[in-house]
């Protein structure tokens, strides 16, 4: 007896027109894009990660000056500046790695 997942799945199957999942296994270790769309589509993708995780690791220091102008020179703007300063960094380098592995994933090509 089939479940009802796998009839639906043999039932719909004649009007699926793409066979396989595109981007699938994205990001992980062995991801390489496989034809031209992918290619084109990890370099779209990653390209503006990647020019954001540079702009969110430069402006990282200016979340200081900006809890100094709204809390005033007390131990809280330290407090609250140091803490968006960390979280904002960590953000810059994620986008940033992120960003790498989808610019250099089509480099990683076999032809």
């Amino acid at each position: 007896m089939r479940t009802t997942a796998e009839a639906l799945r043999r039932q719909y199957s004649k009007y699926r027109l793409v066979t396989t999942i595109p981007f699938r296994g994205l990001l992980s270790g062995n991801w390489i894009p496989r034809n031209r769309v992918e290619v084109v589509g990890a370099l779209l993708i990653g390209t503006p990660f990647l020019s954001g995780g540079f702009i969110f690791l430069i402006n990282a220091r200016s979340a200081m000056r900006e809890a100094r102008l709204v809390f005033g020179n007390s131990v809280v703007s330290a407090g609250v500046g140091a803490l968006a300063e960390i979280v904002i960094f960590i953000l810059g380098a994620a986008l940033l790695f992120l960003g790498l592995r989808f610019v250099t994933s089509p480099l990683n090509r076999k032809k």
